[in-house]
C-alpha cells in the first residue's frame, strides 16, 4: 500500500514492465505526460505507443538484455531520449532504470522513472539564443564597452572596439 502511494504521488512517470515487456505499473504522472490512460497501457505490451519507432528496437533489446544478464547497459545513469505522446508528438525525456521483484507475482520487473524535460530544453534553447544576442551586441558593437566589477573595480570583460581604441591586448586589459 505504501509503495502504491509513493508511485501514484510521484510527479515523474513510473512505468514497470516484466520480461515479456508487459506493462505492470503506469502511474498518474505517466497518464499526464504521455496522454494514455492506465487501462490503455497496463497488462499489454504497449511501450510502442510511447517510444518512437526509431528507438523502439534498441529500447526493447536493452530491457530484454537486462532480463538475460541482470545488468543494465546504462546502470545508474539518467539518459536523455525522445518519447512520444498519444498525440504522436515527440518530446524530450530524462529516464533512469531500476529493477525489482514484484511483491504480488514474484517476477522480475524493470522500473522506468521518467521526467518530461520539454520546458527545461526550451529554457536551455532560449538561454543559448540570448547568450548569442548578448555576445553579438557586446562583441560587434562599434561603441567602446568595458564591463567593470562594481565591488572591486576590476575590468571583467571588454569588447573589440575597446581593444582597438586603447591599443591594449585583452590579457593586459583584464589585469588593470
Amino acid at each position: 500500500i505504501y509503495s502504491n502511494i509513493v508511485i501514484e504521488s510521484n510527479t515523474n512517470a513510473i512505468i514497470t514492465v516484466n520480461e515479456n515487456l508487459i506493462v505492470k505499473t503506469y502511474n498518474k504522472a505517466a497518464e499526464k505526460i504521455f496522454g494514455y490512460k492506465k487501462n490503455e497501457m497496463v497488462c499489454q505490451n504497449s511501450l510502442d505507443k510511447i517510444i518512437p519507432k526509431e528507438n523502439l528496437c534498441a529500447h526493447n533489446s536493452g530491457i530484454l538484455e537486462y532480463f538475460k544478464k541482470g545488468l543494465f547497459k546504462h546502470s545508474g545513469e539518467s539518459l536523455e531520449l525522445l518519447a512520444m505522446g498519444k498525440n504522436k508528438i515527440q518530446f524530450p525525456i530524462r529516464i533512469s532504470f531500476g529493477k525489482n521483484i514484484s511483491p504480488h507475482t514474484k517476477e522480475n520487473i524493470v522500473i522506468a522513472n521518467i521526467q518530461d524535460i520539454s520546458s527545461e530544453k526550451e529554457k536551455e534553447a532560449l538561454l543559448i539564443k540570448n547568450e548569442k544576442i548578448y555576445k553579438d551586441l557586446f562583441e560587434l558593437s562599434k561603441s567602446v564597452i568595458l564591463l567593470i566589477n562594481p565591488s572591486t573595480g576590476d575590468i571583467v570583460n571588454i569588447n573589440n572596439s575597446a581593444l582597438d581604441f586603447y591599443g591594449y591586448t585583452k590579457e593586459k586589459f583584464l589585469t588593470l
